[in-house]
């Protein structure tokens, strides 16, 4: 079973069921119900990044102590066989079945219509599918996703994974753009460009909008 808390809910829909699974900013408690024969705890769906930690919590409030994992294909793997039975619940020395696991940044997850990015886990993609100008499209992505914008594109890897999703669309936007005081290209969502993949076509339109892009080859809009 589990729960979780924000660090910080602002421009979140304060009515929402769930909230989203966000490295920085969301606790999750993993509750365990029954004794592991093994003193193994498979937390499935939870995915560790390299600052994820795992703490027990005992049963003042307040105290916890680490707890070592490890990764699987489905989630993590907590081993709770080395910690002492005293930093366990207990009332009158009789251990409680069930205890509370704290879990802090694991990685980020995506909502429903949306893909992690398999190269950035950080990052999640959709696709939009109304028509509409590089302005309201980018807009729109904050419609569909609190903070998002028009996708960047990093490397000729997430160019062929960006492409996939835009569902047999001929042209969607990307974020690259540029200011027409300036000749230098960057990513709405702040990304360096450092990555292009510029076809004849492209370059054309490129000058002639002088602020934005869009393709064929690797374009969503969220």
């Amino acid at each position: 079973r589990y729960t979780s808390q924000l660090n910080n809910p602002n421009n979140l829909d304060p009515y929402r069921l769930y909230n989203p699974q966000q490295q920085n900013n969301t606790v999750i408690y993993a509750f365990v119900t029954n004794w592991p024969d093994d003193n193994l705890i498979n937390l499935t769906r939870v995915v560790p990044t390299s600052q994820t930690t795992v703490n027990l919590l005992h049963g003042g409030p307040g105290t916890y102590s680490s707890v070592p994992f490890s990764q699987t294909s489905t989630g993590i793997l907590v081993d709770i066989s080395d910690v002492s039975l005293s930093n366990f619940p207990s009332s009158n020395y009789v251990l409680f079945n069930t205890f509370v696991l704290k879990i802090q940044n694991a990685a980020s997850q995506c909502p429903a219509n949306w893909i992690q990015n398999s190269l950035n886990k950080q990052e999640c993609l959709t696709f939009g599918n109304s028509t509409l100008g590089w302005n309201a499209a980018n807009s729109q992505c904050g419609i569909l996703g609190p903070g998002a914008t028009l996708t960047s594109i990093a490397s000729a890897f997430e160019n062929t994974e960006i492409a996939g999703l835009n569902q047999g669309c001929s042209n969607a936007y990307i974020g690259l753009y540029r200011n027409s005081s300036s000749s230098n290209w960057q990513w709405i969502n702040g990304d360096t460009a450092t990555y292009t993949n510029w076809g004849t076509e492209e370059i054309d339109l490129a000058e002639d909008k002088n602020n934005n892009i869009y393709n064929s080859e690797a374009s969503v809009d969220g």
